[in-house]
């Protein structure tokens, strides 16, 4: 067979055509832009009473999705569009269009909670006739059940309730709901120890847990006096033919739900009521007082001293009964003033108020309470965020899905670059796809390993022959997740459920409705993104190098020991040893080994001096100021490091205006706060990337500098725009910074990388190497080759291959009779996997364990792998696993 090496651009260029004419007829889309059925949607939109018209990009995307939702009646649809695309108005006019396909709409939105304010004002501003309320306080229950009460079918018009996806999962304290029956007299007399019994409140009865065998070995000699043991014949004292159970304490009832699942009756064991042991409680106990105080504190305009005032007046009740119907009373005007009356009455109109400091789930409630169908659309706003197995935040998405008849995702990053994460998202949007492909609720672990790039070490540690007869082997392995899709997550999960779309498309519609007047339009600043490599200074070049190297050593005892927590600091002190050594970095933990604290320090040859970083960040803050441009900047380190305040300091003594906006400005005055510092006239801000990334508009910064990344993919790409906007006039310029040959660089790098992956599909396309294991095959026919290449060594050498012929693991064991015909690293031919080994000698009573590296890609399209194999035979050139 011949084999021909060509670049993938020559191969497209050979092949093109012929791939995307087979694409065309096999697939099926249900928006195709300018045929007659796309015009149709296209006018649906038109014909749609808004206040705003879409750009023509917005137009078609929402053509597209309301002809997916409505038009084949689809239940779900992901929106993923660049920042500042107009997703908000989008969503808006989608549930408008569902009011005039069909009936009007009812919407529920969870969005981030510094973002209720800005979807109510959206939606009032784009669809006339819409109502918009907000349920991100205390009073949101009261206000949604009222509402159902009034109104249990259809609304008049078009509806949106707004709530925080933090408002959404809040849960509530419980506390025990048993009664207690002491012994009796008789009880007392024996000195019996079982004298106190929980009685469950519904059948009466006494309620107990079973115990089992392994439970009651474990069992100290005085828990067991509280054993109940009941036989279930005349001998099963002597056969244990039996069933321990044990009379519960307070302690058992305190944690978790429990229920009244078994009981004591009659000298045996029934099975209980089901009743629940539990019930709901506050938080925070205090009197009215206290709480009315602590409500009125949550109003804009009212601060500590003047909620004690109107709480100490005598006609409190009917100010909270005003408040409540959304009016200031006379009273609490007189002791506001005009200004924070405005401010109060305008909080109170967009968010309500209520003096119950209740943390019912919403969630729960809709699930609960409402009647089924109530909400017919549900939005999620940054959907990424809410892609958790197991989080609160997520657990409340699927609820809130599950109760609606239509979801609408919008997110700017869908993929972070990892399958395992967007699998909780797939499943909660369409569990039923899910379940028809195999796949059950809790599954991202699997489809990780099915649709996605995992790297999986095994360790090997071999005892010497001589030590003992029969060779033993430890084995231990540490899987991770590699950036990476199969082709697969393209076609079955993203595109029938999913429209991408990039600002870019938002300004060519406009330019082409300019182009047909002769005009040249254009909606977006040009948009640059700048690395800054910051060299430390030579005095510090070896101190850090002893630094580094001392910690990475930590970090290897650590995680040989399984040292996690020991891990996690000492990352994160070598991360931030260069951007904080104007000052002594001190680095403290306890050696479990030597059972003695250590301690480790990173001196400055300089203390209090600026850093090279500090000095381009300072620079670069006073050529924005003399161009008459703002500055925004970065710090991840803004708790224990804290380094904003340095920053701020700095900026100050530099003669430049700066503002530090920190976490503890509630979410919902964040853009009033940008504002207010905008107006006294700020030169800098600084703050943490976490604080802004979603839903913030930055029109006034044209300019961020990351003084640090971290880790997060998604964080770093919401961030960096926020100031690249429809509207924006000034060029946009983004820099990234980092101390070159230090730690940043590998966190840099990982960012990088997985920044690429989602966008880029590195693993849709592998280049092909066949012709390697051709050679090798030419050179030994005889040899029983798979259809992968590896790296052989003349030593006994262990091989982990994937063998897609046999649908099977194999465990490759090689003598010293081996051939070794290529290097220790291989590509392979079917661009589906990629795998690199290590050469792996026999271990002796001096060498390092064995390490086996697997880099697989998996196919979905494959059987799913069977666990290794533990047993092999050294005889054999290889065993299959059964």
């Amino acid at each position: 067979m011949q084999v021909i090496k060509q670049s993938m651009p020559d191969f497209m260029a050979d092949f093109g055509k012929t791939f995307f004419e087979k694409a065309s007829a096999s697939l099926n889309p249900t928006f195709v832009p300018g045929t007659d059925r796309a015009k149709a949607w296209e006018q649906v939109v038109d014909v749609v009473p808004k206040s705003r018209p879409p750009f023509p990009g917005q137009r078609t995307i929402i053509a597209a999705v309301a002809a997916h939702l409505f038009g084949k009646d689809k239940r779900a649809a992901i929106l993923s569009a660049d920042m500042g695309t107009g997703k908000t108005l989008m969503a808006g006019v989608l549930a408008a269009i569902g009011t005039h396909k069909r009936r009007p709409q009812r919407v529920i939105a969870m969005v981030p909670p510094h973002l209720v304010g800005k979807w109510i004002r959206e939606v009032e501003k784009t669809i006339p006739g819409a109502k918009a309320y907000g349920i991100n306080d205390a009073g949101s229950i009261a206000r949604l059940e009222r509402a159902a009460r009034e109104n249990p079918g259809a609304p008049k018009t078009t509806e949106f309730w707004i709530t925080g996806r933090v408002r959404a999962r809040m849960g509530f304290s419980k506390k025990s709901g048993m009664e207690k029956l002491e012994g009796g007299f008789l009880d007392l007399m024996r000195g019996d120890r079982r004298k106190k019994k929980h009685l469950c409140p519904d059948c009466g009865r006494p309620v107990v847990v079973l115990k089992t065998e392994r439970e009651v070995e474990k069992m100290s000699p005085e828990d067991r006096h509280n054993l109940i043991y009941v036989g279930k014949g005349e001998e099963s004292a002597e056969t244990g033919d039996g069933q321990h159970a044990a009379w519960p304490d307070d302690a058992y009832f305190e944690k978790g739900r429990k229920s009244c699942d078994w009981v004591y009756h009659k000298g045996g064991l029934e099975r209980g009521c089901g009743t629940p042991l539990w019930q709901a409680t506050r938080r925070g106990v205090g009197d009215q007082e206290t709480l009315l105080v602590k409500a009125l504190e949550a109003i804009d305009g009212i601060g500590n001293t003047k909620a004690k005032t109107v709480a100490a007046c005598a006609d409190k009740d009917d100010v909270v009964a005003d408040l409540c119907n959304g009016v200031i009373h006379s009273t609490l005007y007189a002791i506001l003033g005009k200004s924070a009356s405005t401010r109060a009455h305008n909080h109170i109109m967009r968010y309500g108020f209520s003096g119950v400091d209740g943390n019912y789930a919403i969630s729960e409630f809709i699930k609960r309470q409402l009647p089924k169908g109530w909400f017919d659309i549900s939005v999620f706003d940054e959907l990424h965020e809410l892609d958790g197995d197991n989080t609160a935040q997520g657990v409340a998405m699927g609820v809130i899905a599950g109760c609606t008849k239509k979801i609408i995702g919008l997110t700017g990053t869908l993929v972070d670059g990892y399958a395992g994460s967007l699998f909780p998202l797939l499943f909660r949007i369409n569990p039923r796809q899910m379940l028809r492909m195999g796949y059950k609720a809790g599954d991202a672990v699997l489809f990780q390993r099915e649709k996605g790039v995992i790297k999986e070490l095994v360790t090997e540690d071999l005892e010497d022959d001589f030590v003992s007869s029969k060779g033993r082997k430890k084995v231990t392995r540490q899987t991770r997740n590699l950036p990476g899709l199969h082709p697969s997550v393209i076609t079955d999960f993203l595109l029938p459920n999913a429209v991408f779309v990039e600002l870019q498309d938002m300004e060519e519609g406009v330019q082409e409705i300019a182009r047909k007047h002769g005009e040249d339009i254009r909606l977006l600043p040009s948009y640059r993104e700048t690395y800054v490599s910051v060299n430390l200074r030579e005095s510090q070049v070896d101190p850090m190098k002893k630094f580094t190297t001392e910690m990475v050593n930590i970090i290897k005892k650590a995680r040989r020991t399984g040292n996690k927590k020991l891990m996690g600091q000492a990352f994160y002190t070598l991360l931030y040893a260069a951007d904080g050594c104007f000052e002594p970095v001190d680095f403290e933990w306890f050696d479990h080994e030597t059972d003695t604290p250590c301690k480790i320090t990173l001196m400055p040859d300089n203390p209090g001096e600026i850093l090279e970083k500090e000095k381009i960040m300072l620079e670069l803050a006073l050529r924005e100021k003399a161009a008459g441009r703002r500055l925004l900047v970065y710090s991840i380190y803004t708790d224990k490091r804290n380094l904003l305040s340095r920053y701020h300091e700095l900026a100050t003594q530099a003669g430049l205006r700066s503002y530090v906006l920190r976490s503890s400005v509630p979410t919902h005055k964040r853009e009033a706060w940008i504002e207010e510092v905008m107006e006294k006239g700020c030169d800098v801000v600084f703050c943490n990337q976490e604080i802004v990334k979603t839903g913030l508009d930055m029109f006034g910064f044209q300019s961020i500098f990351y003084m640090q990344t971290g880790y997060s993919t998604n964080t770093i790409l919401q961030s960096a725009k926020r100031s690249w906007r429809i509207g924006q006039t000034a060029p946009i310029r983004t820099y990234f910074s980092g101390y070159a040959n230090s730690p940043q660089m590998n966190v840099l790098k990982l960012v990088a990388k997985n920044s690429t992956s989602p966008t880029r599909r590195r693993a849709i396309s592998r280049k092909p190497a066949c012709h390697t294991w051709q050679k090798m095959m030419r050179a030994h026919p005889s040899w029983p080759w798979p259809t992968r290449s590896w790296s052989l060594s003349g030593k006994r050498t262990t091989t982990l291959l994937w063998d897609p012929s046999a649908a099977s693991m194999r465990t490759i064991w090689m003598g010293s009779m081996g051939p070794q015909p290529c290097t220790s690293s291989a590509k392979f031919s079917d661009g589906n996997t990629r795998q690199e080994c290590r050469k792996l000698p026999h271990r002796s009573s001096s060498a390092r364990p064995s390490q086996v590296i697997r880099w697989t890609f998996w196919p979905g399209c494959l059987p799913r792998p069977t666990r290794l194999s533990r047993r092999s035979t050294k005889r054999s050139p290889y065993t299959r696993t059964p």
